[in-house]
């Protein structure tokens, strides 16, 4: 007996990740059918630019590629002749055998008595009675039918254990031969799994006696994906990863898949950055970002997020200007951006959205596109703005085949994809086993821990250089003009860039590139990021879930919590927006909440990293030698912080033109004092982040 697998090897493209290869091997069924048989699945992936920051440098922060399986049983659409209903009226379907069908495969009648309502697809099958269920009744008893079913691809649920070496009966994800890029090479690769609970755990021994669509609780709580990335963090941290092979175990039977089937699988991987637990603000100091977040009755004093505990909103807490929030709360469960998530580096590709609709059946297709059966070229979800998804192969309501999608050129695969309405995005985020971003994550990820600067863009400064125009535009040298520009603001007859074009390799600098403290791009300007708001109802109801790499039968996110109407708005502007709009304490946007598709609108979703560091916090502050209270500019004084917490350093973070000079992870640090007012903050940390905070202000 074997497990056999056809190979879709197709990444989901962002800036320049790839997956070259991938298949099957080493499959684990001592007892034929048991639960608890598995194999392994091996790809190679590589990507440019991959980084790890030591602790010295002040960011506790790496990038990461989020891989994820998808699958699809069959080498063709199953076909089953003298197919009959059970009983007059049911929706009970005798099928001959049921090996093959799979929840979710719509289906049509090819010849034969019977008819049946339009969007009909399998609900259950019973392999040992050859029956399968459908969502409705056939409309006419089907007596003798011949009937195909429809392909669908399936999420792969994958292992918990992480480990080296070879593949084993007892089964480890390992990245096999990688190669490190950088002034030298450093540390090597490690995974960490991601599951669809990200706070709750599994041994990674759940079988095949669990139904395929049980809800996310305790007791199913699979793995959606890895992270595969950097382990050690110095200097020269910093260039391409390339991974011969990527070794992931696969719990088919998890997915109801059996020994001797037929699977294709695809190789799904989209690059990400890690942004680590640890305090941060919401808003700005005396600036004029318009409905931004302050703290209290103070308007211009910035709010600091203390923990994930729940926040009063209006003036004894979080305010803001001209919304709805005041005098709600904002439940603990709302991911507010103080614990530990990964982001996306890009905002989601037209090559990434590409590859999901590839993916889906032609219903799903019509609800996630504009149009999956009209003709060869037509625009899948717009036209104009550099949109260029259109229809390779038309999909077919007669057949049911899905249509085919691709890009107009290659090398336009890497524009941001606009046109995604906010059920877009949810459906893609779903897809991936990732989630939405709330408006608070946004601040954090692009401002990171430091006092906000009023005024300040994603790239920490007041100072922009919007793009006037394109040159070899749709070509893989594409660049924007002038080639001091950092980001697409303020044209609207622009349209978006090549999702991190901005990070020439001249650059140097944050600024220049037009990155956030943490290394993710794009999210001032270029096309609008969709958050979760606090304003709304709906929006204060999320409560964090990723999700579970299955769509609706109607091509809708379904996980239960996810606003989908009422969700907030957009931070961060677009190429078509004013420049102020893209300051990141402008809320103006969250009074937009777009339902429909918008030439501007794209997507960047996120997942969670439960971890977790000590709660002490340290003791407190110290100046040497004495100095004024607050100490005289440009002068140089140590600050001490006392306390202990076992064998964890501390961070230390200053404030406006404050500099650290030496001792960062220690007791005791030398700091250049600036003009500045007083701001310094200490903390325990570990890869996970920081805990509570000692601060002198």
């Amino acid at each position: 007996m074997s497990l056999v697998a056809l190979i879709w090897c197709r990444s989901v493209c962002a800036n320049n990740i790839r997956v070259t290869r991938a298949g099957l091997t080493a499959q684990q069924y001592a007892v034929p059918e048991s639960p608890s048989n598995f194999t392994f699945v091996f790809t190679s992936i590589s990507w440019e630019n991959s980084y790890r920051f030591p602790a010295e440098s002040g960011l506790i922060n790496w990038d990461a590629a989020w891989v994820f399986i998808k699958f699809r049983v069959g080498r063709v659409n199953p076909i089953r002749n003298n197919v009959s209903s059970l009983t007059p009226g049911s929706s009970t379907l005798s099928v001959g055998r049921a090996d093959h069908i799979r929840p979710g495969m719509p289906l049509r009648i090819i010849s034969g008595t019977g008819s049946l309502p339009t969007g009909v697809h399998v609900v259950w099958v019973d392999s040992t009675l050859h029956q399968v269920g459908l969502s409705a009744a056939p409309t006419a008893d089907l007596a003798g039918a011949e009937v195909e079913f429809i392909r669908v691809w399936e999420h792969a649920y994958l292992s918990n254990h992480i480990g080296g070496g070879l593949p084993t009966a007892a089964g480890h994800h390992f990245p096999k031969n990688p190669v490190l890029s950088g002034t030298t090479v450093a540390g090597g690769l490690g995974l960490e799994v991601g599951l669809m609970l990200s706070e709750l755990a599994h041994d990674g021994t759940f079988g095949g006696d669990l139904p395929r669509l049980s809800p996310q609780n305790a007791n199913f709580n699979p793995v959606m994906g890895v992270f595969l990335c950097r382990t050690t963090g110095n200097n020269s941290s910093f260039g391409g990863v390339s991974v011969d092979s990527l070794v992931l175990r696969w719990n088919y039977k998890s997915n109801m898949v059996g020994d001797n089937d037929i699977v294709e699988i695809q190789v799904h991987a989209v690059e990400m950055v890690y942004v680590p637990q640890g305090q941060f603000y919401l808003g700005s100091h005396g600036g004029t970002e318009r409905q931004r977040f302050y703290s209290g009755s103070d308007s211009t004093r910035p709010y600091k997020v203390l923990s994930e505990s729940s926040i009063s909103l209006g003036s004894g807490g979080l305010n803001a200007e001209q919304w709805s929030g005041a005098g709600q709360t904002l439940p603990a469960a709302w991911p507010k951006g103080y614990k530990a998530f990964y982001c996306m580096k890009y905002e989601a590709s037209q090559g990434q959205y590409r590859d999901f609709l590839n993916t889906l059946t032609l219903q799903q297709q019509q609800a996630r596109a504009a149009t999956a059966t009209a003709a060869v070229g037509t625009a899948a979800l717009g036209s104009g703005s550099r949109n260029n998804l259109r229809i390779l192969t038309p999909g077919s309501t007669t057949s049911l085949l899905p249509a085919v999608y691709d890009v107009s050129a290659p090398t336009t695969e890497h524009l941001a994809c606009n046109f995604l309405s906010w059920e877009d995005g949810l459906a893609f985020a779903d897809w991936c086993g990732m989630r939405p971003p709330t408006e608070l994550e946004f601040e954090k990820a692009a401002r990171g821990p430091v006092y906000p600067l009023a005024g300040e863009f994603a790239w920490g400064s007041t100072r922009v250089v919007a793009a006037t125009g394109t040159f070899n535009a749709n070509q893989a040298g594409e660049i924007s003009i002038p080639d001091s520009a950092n980001t697409r603001l303020n044209n609207a007859a622009l349209g978006p860039v090549r999702v991190g074009s901005f990070a020439r390799s001249t650059v140097v600098s944050r600024e220049a590139a037009g990155a956030s403290w943490w290394g993710i791009m794009e999210l001032t300007g270029n096309i609008r990021t969709p958050v979760i708001g606090l304003g709304t109802v709906e929006g204060r109801s999320f409560d964090g879930r990723h999700g579970n790499g299955r769509l609706s039968v109607l091509g809708s996110a379904d996980v239960a919590g996810w606003p989908l109407v009422s969700y907030g708005g957009y931070r961060g502007g677009a190429f078509s927006d004013p420049i102020d709009r893209g300051r990141v304490a402008d809320r103006a946007g969250m009074n937009s909440q777009a339902t429909t598709r918008q030439a501007d609108h794209g997507f960047v979703g996120v997942r969670s990293r439960f971890c977790s560091v000590t709660t002490d916090q340290p003791g407190v502050l110290n100046q040497s030698p004495a100095q004024p209270d607050p100490p005289r500019a440009d002068t140089l004084c140590s600050f001490t912080a006392s306390g202990s917490s076992g064998s964890l350093e501390r961070f230390w973070i200053l404030g406006g033109d404050w500099e650290l000079v030496t001792g960062q992870r220690s007791a005791t640090v030398s700091v250049w004092v600036g003009s500045a007012p007083r701001r310094l903050r200490v903390a325990y940390f570990n890869d996970c982040g920081c805990g509570p905070e000692r601060v002198w202000e």
